[in-house]
């Protein structure tokens, strides 16, 4: 048996599975299950998924002791999230945190094994967040150096109308490193569980990963600085006397200047995306519905100005393979400024990317010229757009008022400049009510004149 997966309930949920005339007891955690002679006959099992058990169970910890003993071929292991998302805990998940840390262990690479590729945990100890995520990155990195799916923060993690995710990794610069110089292999990796800082920017892109292909820039709207200082502080031995922790710390988090020093070390990175958001007023949540504006921070996260025409030179320069962008708003119905730094240099080495067919980018500042020498650079390097080929380029700029008029489901063409040799025959001016877009194929661009 290659995959088995455990699901555990209480009552009537299983009443359809079991038809011997009475009902589960409702107390499952206090019954006595034999899960060595269950999980004994199956010696080859690959992946165990306890995504469904129940976090709290001690039933949890006895089935993943009982594949300790006998399956010594394991690859994946998944754990379950929180029963809750207003839980936090605390000692109590210790006992299977260390079960599965013995687990690592004796599943570690050895001889033909190659030991966890996939480990998804996505619940610690929050109490003591600091020590429970050094010690869970510090198992992995020495039992685990072939791991490629570090993804237990998907199971708390929110991106409708908020940037959440309950997993973080509060870990100094020294364990970063160790994990980046060891785990090699992820595939993917988002910046969300991790402090956005320039140190750890430039420790990523120091260790190559040859096999991440997915790259997620984001900061955490529950990530805490003062608390993730004070622990460095205490940590280090240099905590005030006043227990004061100056949080304004030069490459962390708004001080934060160079994000594209982690693309050094992706070179057959084929999807990036960069999500953003900003401080909310009482207007802008009337306005945009926003379903949970107590998330959004009082004060600007990061510098978006960090994604500049640098940033995207690099991604061309290091990821020729890229073939999907998305830089994102949270509140994407709120009319932001646009992004000054990213500009025509940074677009048009983009048309250079031969595997690119899909773009989204909030609102930039581009020129009509640099558009039109994207779209040419980008034409002649895809034999899928032709000049004899019929195309059709939608613009729109929602705060032109000439086009304030028009209703939403029309469109008018009007005259536009067209370098010599652009392939595209027309271009129309289409009203919505917040985005402009250029769609071209499968690519779709948003974009500010």
């Amino acid at each position: 048996m290659g995959n088995v997966k455990f699901s555990l309930e209480e009552g009537h949920m299983f009443e359809k599975y079991f038809c011997r005339g009475h009902d589960l007891p409702v107390q499952l955690d206090t019954m006595e299950l034999e899960w060595d002679a269950l999980i004994a006959p199956m010696p080859g099992l690959r992946r165990l998924d306890l995504s469904e058990m129940p976090l709290s169970s001690p039933h949890t910890q006895k089935v993943v002791e009982a594949a300790t003993k006998y399956c010594r071929e394991l690859e994946a292991l998944v754990l379950p999230g929180k029963e809750h998302h207003s839980m936090h805990p605390g000692a109590e998940v210790d006992e299977l945190l260390s079960a599965v840390y013995k687990g690592l262990e004796n599943w570690r690479p050895t001889g033909h094994r190659t030991g966890l590729r996939q480990l998804k945990v996505p619940t610690i100890n929050e109490e003591d967040r600091f020590q429970s995520s050094r010690e869970f990155i510090n198992h992995v990195v020495k039992y685990c150096p072939n791991v490629e799916y570090l993804d237990g923060y998907k199971q708390s993690l929110c991106e409708m109308d908020r940037m959440t995710c309950q997993d973080m990794w509060m870990l100094n610069l020294d364990d970063w490193t160790k994990f980046n110089a060891t785990c090699t292999n992820i595939r993917e990796f988002n910046w969300v569980v991790a402090p956005f800082a320039d140190p750890f920017f430039k420790v990523f892109g120091e260790h190559v990963k040859p096999k991440l292909s997915k790259l997620v820039f984001a900061v955490n709207m529950l990530w805490d600085w003062g608390r993730y200082f004070h622990e460095l502080d205490k940590e280090a031995g240099t905590m005030a006397r006043t227990n004061i922790v100056h949080v304004s710390r030069e490459g962390y988090g708004w001080y934060a200047r160079d994000p594209s020093a982690a693309l050094l070390g992706c070179p057959n990175l084929r999807e990036l995306t960069i999500c953003l958001y900003h401080p909310l007023d009482g207007g802008d949540v009337e306005m945009a519905a926003i379903a949970q504006p107590e998330y959004f921070p009082d004060v600007e996260v990061l510098d978006e100005n960090i994604f500049n025409d640098h940033f995207w030179e690099t991604l061309v320069a290091n990821c020729p393979l890229i073939n999907h962008v998305e830089l994102w708003e949270i509140a994407n119905d709120l009319d932001f400024s646009r992004l000054h730094a990213f500009t025509d240099r940074g677009l048009v080495p983009l048309a250079k990317l031969k595997c690119l067919h899909f773009m989204s980018l909030r609102r930039i500042n581009f020129t009509g010229n640099g558009i039109f020498e994207f779209l040419n650079g980008f034409s002649n390097r895809h034999p899928f757009l032709r000049p004899t080929q019929k195309s059709e380029t939608s613009l729109l700029q929602p705060t032109e008022p000439t086009y304030a008029h028009l209703a939403p489901s029309s469109a008018h063409t009007v005259p536009v400049r067209n370098p010599v040799g652009c392939p595209f025959e027309r271009s129309q001016f289409e009203n919505y009510t917040h985005k402009t877009y250029i769609r071209m194929s499968k690519i779709v661009l948003c974009w500010s004149l």
